[in-house]
């Protein structure tokens, strides 16, 4: 009775060991957000000059253990995770014109994520997309390029990762680097981001991707338009 009682009280104070870990990380993550990110843009040069800050959140990272904490909460940190890593590799590198310049960066690299080594590429398609189906979430991650949309000057968290993943979209779709209708009305320039990830946003009942689109528009796109998808610009989103 006795051990199981140690045991038992061992249990709780690693919950909560484990719990004021994360809620450190979202802070921090926080604070790296809003002093690296202007206007979408990333300080790399800053990031790589002064890496302490990243170099913690990375280590978070890789030791953050997310059992017993509310989906919301799970989501936030993988999408902070996911914008974390990146801009650690890139800084790594830094300068570089565009992500593509490091070689494997997304589906070679491998970074550990709760004690787990994962590429970014595993991280977003094996882990974000098929545990929550939330095609929002594309815009929230930020491959590091001009394409992507821009990146927030904040961390999501538990308590705002919904709000800020609805102002993402609502962004982006009214964005004509995104959504931009042709002047005669009869056809639509969209994203790459919505080709390569097409079957995510034909969920719940969605016909096409105008339809969801239409969701966060103010004014809806005309049905029956011809659809083109934009040349993805692959610059780095870097300050200058």
């Amino acid at each position: 009775m006795k051990t199981m009682l140690i045991a038992i009280l061992l249990s709780l104070n690693l919950n909560q060991v484990s719990a004021s870990s994360l809620n450190s990380f979202f802070l921090n993550a926080d604070k790296f957000f809003k002093t690296y990110v202007v206007d979408g843009q990333v300080d790399y040069a800053s990031v790589k000059a002064s890496p302490k800050l990243i170099d913690e959140l990375v280590d978070a990272i890789g030791k953050a253990d997310l059992n017993g904490i509310s989906e919301s909460k799970q989501k936030a940190f993988y999408i902070n995770a996911y914008n974390i890593l990146i801009i650690k590799a890139v800084s790594d590198h830094f300068p570089v014109k565009s992500p593509l310049d490091i070689e494997g960066i997304f589906n070679q690299k491998e970074h550990l994520v709760e004690g787990i080594p994962v590429t970014l590429s595993k991280l977003e398609n094996e882990i974000i997309r098929p545990r929550y189906r939330d095609a929002r979430t594309h815009f929230a991650l930020v491959c590091a390029a001009q394409g992507c949309p821009p990146l927030l000057s904040r961390a999501y968290n538990e308590s705002n990762v919904e709000d800020l993943l609805k102002e993402q979209t609502h962004r982006v779709v009214h964005s004509d680097t995104f959504v931009e209708l042709a002047a005669d009305g009869n056809s639509v320039s969209l994203s790459k981001l919505f080709e390569w990830y097409k079957e995510d946003y034909l969920v719940n009942g969605k016909a096409d991707i105008i339809a969801f689109i239409n969701i966060y528009r103010k004014d809806d796109l005309p049905k029956g338009l011809q659809i083109n998808f934009k040349e993805y610009n692959w610059n780095l989103n870097s300050i200058e």
